[in-house]
């Protein structure tokens, strides 16, 4: 004796979360632009929609395209030296979700901000002449030590240990003693000089 008896098996496919590729460490100057694409894979067939995303905790001025997944990031113009570790999330449109993630790390280096602000090249009081330097920097400060200031006729070298705080001013005069008699002690004196500052002209240069 015998008995068959007929079943009906639904096999349904376990989903997978999707494969994200690594993101190459990004190292630029401050204030530029970090542009990249990320790129992931589902091995689920029908083939899934993949959408990317930005985790908690990413710069407030990136973004990123959900569906092409290209990453966009205009660092600050006064950032300073920084590592940002941003998270980029990909998930699939299963009824239960998957998802996976990886890091974008952009690493920021400061732009050299000092420049010349100031040139009194034709002083009341005799002696008296100055080049100012000053650190446009809200966040980075600058070693100057063994930079040369350069004119036509002039040169100065920095000695060791000059550093330019944040917002710092300095200045390189042509007599310490005439400069310290006319203005006092503020701001901050580098040293003097050698050699001459032109009259009506100069090119002046750090270097």
């Amino acid at each position: 004796l015998s008995t068959v008896r007929e079943l009906l098996v639904t096999v349904r496919e376990a989903n997978q979360a999707p494969v994200i590729a690594p993101i190459p460490v990004w190292t630029v100057a401050e204030g530029a632009i970090v542009t990249f694409r990320a790129t992931a894979e589902d091995a689920d067939r029908p083939l899934q929609t993949l959408t990317f995303s930005l985790d908690p905790g990413a710069p407030a001025t990136a973004s990123i395209d959900p569906a092409t997944g290209e990453f966009t990031w205009q660092t600050g113009e006064d950032s300073g030296a920084t590592t940002n570790d941003i998270v980029v999330r990909v998930t699939d449109n299963a009824p239960v979700p998957l998802s996976a993630t990886t890091v974008a790390r952009v690493v920021t280096e400061p732009r050299f901000k000092v420049v010349l602000n100031e040139i009194l090249r034709r002083p009341v009081a005799a002696g008296t002449e100055f080049i100012e330097l000053f650190n446009r920097s809200t966040r980075t400060a600058w070693n100057l030590e063994g930079l040369r200031l350069v004119g036509n006729n002039l040169t100065f070298t920095f000695p060791a240990g000059t550093q330019l705080a944040p917002g710092e001013f300095t200045v390189v005069v042509a007599n310490t003693t005439a400069f310290r008699t006319a203005f006092g002690n503020t701001p901050d004196l580098a040293g003097a000089w050698t050699g001459t500052l032109g009259a009506q002209q100069d090119s002046i240069a750090l270097v």
